[in-house]
């Protein structure tokens, strides 16, 4: 009988583990906020981003990136493709637009929320 309920509790922190190494690996995951911009990156590839207050365009989709470019595919849109660094310990992202798009054309710094 102990025996399953020391397996049930290696198995479940096992899961807990993975889950946490998938976020802590990916150093977008989190909400960000820069002025009239939030943006919101989950640990499964997806993310929002909402332009705007009291009249705000929202916009969801799915990321991805590599050493050098974050790409955000917007749901019914175009791929938006940025160059990117992390200052401050990861407290702050900065986003450079290598794609012509109508939401963002300059470089943009976002605080880690």
């Amino acid at each position: 009988m102990n025996r399953k309920y020391i397996f049930a509790a290696l198995i479940s922190i096992s899961f807990l583990l993975i889950y946490a190494c998938i976020s802590f690996g990916n150093p977008f995951v989190g909400s960000w906020s820069s002025g009239e911009f939030n943006l919101e990156f989950n640990s499964d590839k997806t993310f929002e981003l909402s332009i705007g207050n009291a009249l705000s365009v929202n916009l969801e989709g799915t990321y991805k990136y590599d050493k050098e470019r974050l790409t955000l595919t917007i749901d019914g849109h175009s791929d938006l493709v940025f160059s990117y660094e992390f200052k401050d310990g990861d407290k702050t992202l900065v986003l450079k637009p290598e794609s012509d798009s109508g939401y963002i054309n300059t470089k943009i710094e976002f605080s880690r929320k």
